[in-house]
């Protein structure tokens, strides 16, 4: 063997060091990655927020943290979150304004087919009650809430606005036939509670084979929870909104028809006052 003092010459120097800047304010950039159950980087600032704040400066003051603002002093450190975290707030920001467009979209096509302002609010009233089975089968699951969920959620619109379509066009298909508004109704809701179940079932099947992959779970999840949620309860609060809506629209015509009544009567016996006179 050779000492390895025979083959270099230890010489001691003095290193430069970089010193970084952005946006004309030195930084230093202090580079994590995150693993395991905890993986998405916002339940990692979480979970750093409170023990980063309580360190104190050599002035005696608390850590600042920013999560948009850009820092206004070099005076005291102040730690800026960016990289994963930035993407992911850009992230769920394009999805949430997608899925604002998408409902937009959703509902000038129904105002067009139906040619009504109120009926699509019936027929779009069940995208809220996705809500209901996917937050908490995420909480159930243990799974988090990251864009694929987003995606999910998404996704469940289209799929249950149409299951209200079938139970709402069965219901007028029925009041045109001379059947009762509630009758047509409670037979809408219960002939259409088959098909539309059988829809959610193989949804919900669907996803189950991309329940356990590392990164579409949250779209699994969002999926399965919250097309047997609102799948359930739209084939019971779809028939309970439409007869409310079909009855206060039928009682407004009839008030409408009898104040026009009115009208036409009072003007026949004005003309007849006059054609006395």
């Amino acid at each position: 063997l050779v000492p390895l003092s025979e083959l270099v010459k230890v010489v001691p120097a003095t290193a430069s060091k970089s010193i970084f800047h952005e946006n004309l304010q030195r930084v230093i950039y202090v580079v994590g990655d995150v693993a395991g159950r905890n993986a998405s980087p916002v339940y990692a600032l979480i979970n750093t927020w409170g023990p980063i704040s309580e360190i104190a400066t050599p002035s005696g003051k608390k850590v600042q943290q920013h999560l948009f603002l850009q820092p206004k002093s070099e005076k005291d450190p102040v730690v800026k979150w960016d990289g994963e975290w930035h993407i992911t707030v850009e992230t769920f920001r394009d999805l949430g304004g997608a899925f604002g467009i998408a409902l937009l979209v959703l509902w000038m096509l129904l105002v067009a087919w139906f040619r009504s302002f109120s009926l699509p609010g019936i027929l779009m009233s069940p995208i809220a009650f996705t809500l209901v089975g996917i937050m908490p089968g995420h909480w159930l699951t243990g799974t988090w809430f990251t864009a694929t969920s987003m995606m999910g959620m998404i996704a469940l619109g289209g799929i249950i606005v149409r299951n209200s379509i079938l139970v709402v066009e069965f219901a007028l298909n029925r009041i045109e036939e001379g059947m009762s508004i509630r009758d047509a109704c409670i037979v809408g809701g219960a002939v259409r509670a088959r098909p539309i179940l059988l829809t959610a079932g193989t949804t919900a099947m669907g996803g189950m084979t991309i329940l356990y992959d590392p990164i579409f779970n949250g779209l699994a999840t969002s999926l399965i929870w919250g097309i047997a949620a609102s799948s359930l309860m739209s084939t019971v609060m779809v028939p309970v909104y439409l007869y409310n809506h079909l009855r206060y629209q039928k009682r407004r015509d009839e008030r409408r028809a009898l104040k026009q009544a009115k009208r036409e009567a009072r003007m026949r016996r004005e003309q007849a006052a006059e054609a006395g006179a």
